[in-house]
């Protein structure tokens, strides 16, 4: 599934490109984090400035995940843990794997229309390395 449209992204040749899949905000630091090794979260805001800082001009920028959000505040932050650090990704039943699937899916037809959804569990972003003869 593509969910980029390559016209309106990818105008001209870059020097470098970098595709980030983050996780979205601090506040949502929990044992599935500790889990898959994750120490930080993330805003569009912060990652912006941080991939300026570093040299990258962003070129896409959403939230996405905004479907599932409240199920991963609920999971992540209300529910007890049995154990110290568990991902709650993880195979589940049909009914739910379909609701779920379904979800992304719609999510990714938004963002191929060039929809940049206000909030999410996760960051997707594009930037091109700047290069001194494009600034």
């Amino acid at each position: 599934m593509t969910v980029f449209p390559k016209s309106r992204l990818f105008p001209q040749p870059a020097s470098g490109w970098l595709i980030l899949n983050l996780p979205a905000y601090q506040w949502m630091l929990s044992r599935h984090d500790a889990a898959v090794s994750n120490i930080r979260r993330y805003t569009v805001t912060g990652l912006r400035h941080l991939l300026e800082t570093v040299g990258f001009r962003p070129v896409y920028m959403s939230y996405w995940n905004a479907m599932l959000l409240p199920l991963m505040v609920i999971t992540r932050k209300f529910i007890p843990a049995r154990h110290d650090a568990v991902s709650d990704v993880k195979p589940y039943s049909h009914p739910a794997e379909v609701v779920c699937r379904a979800a992304v899916a719609f999510e990714a037809a938004l963002l191929q229309r060039g929809v940049r959804l206000p909030f999410g569990g996760s960051i997707l972003a594009v930037a091109v390395k700047r290069s001194s003869n494009r600034d």
